[in-house]
């Protein structure tokens, strides 16, 4: 048997980040009065970015989307959004599988699902525990790149007043999930 193929007979089995399997609920990282923090399973998320050679207005039109308009912006809802995270690339984010459009001369598409992991924070104290680790302050619709706790790369997507999306890359989701889960043991002493 080639060393690069794997037995028919072993099944590989998708698995969180945070070690949830495919059609568990997800976990509950904290929860307390005016927070909820819970693991979000298997969103697809894919990067389009604009090629340097692409027409942009052509390329714009050209897709199947309602892209946001404005730097850190994005359309849609929290089961189905655009994000502009750069000056030439979006990121799709969905609960449901989507067609996505294929790599071309214009755009070079990347799935992006496998590499990030999804936390949702909800709940009065979300902004208050969101503001403690980071220092962005997004406005609605709004999506950024920042530091979460002074430390690692994380993208935020603020969905609502008290609903906030974090995509962090898969090896530090344990971090993420720990921290969180103190801040939330620490809100809830706080009572």
């Amino acid at each position: 048997m080639n060393q690069n193929t794997l037995p028919t007979a072993l099944r590989l089995q998708a698995v969180s980040p945070l070690g949830t399997a495919p059609g568990a609920a997800p976990q509950v990282i904290a929860q307390g009065v005016g927070l909820r923090v819970v693991e979000e399973t298997f969103l697809q998320l894919a990067s389009l970015r604009l090629s340097r050679k692409a027409d942009r207005a052509a390329a714009l039109g050209a897709l199947p989307f309602d892209l946001p308009a404005t730097p850190n912006g994005w359309t849609g809802d929290a089961a189905s959004s655009l994000a502009r995270f750069e000056p030439n690339a979006w990121m799709l984010i969905s609960v449901a599988p989507r067609a996505l459009p294929g790599s071309t001369d214009a755009w070079v598409v990347t799935d992006l699902s496998s590499r990030l992991a999804s936390v949702r924070l909800h709940g009065a104290r979300a902004p208050a525990v969101l503001a403690a680790a980071t220092s962005v302050s997004l406005p609605p619709s709004g999506f950024t790149r920042t530091l979460f706790a002074e430390t690692v790369p994380v993208l935020v997507q603020r969905l609502a007043d008290d609903d906030y999306r974090l995509l962090i890359d898969v090896s530090l989701a344990g971090y993420l999930s720990s921290w969180l889960a103190d801040a939330g043991r620490l809100t809830a002493a706080l009572e």
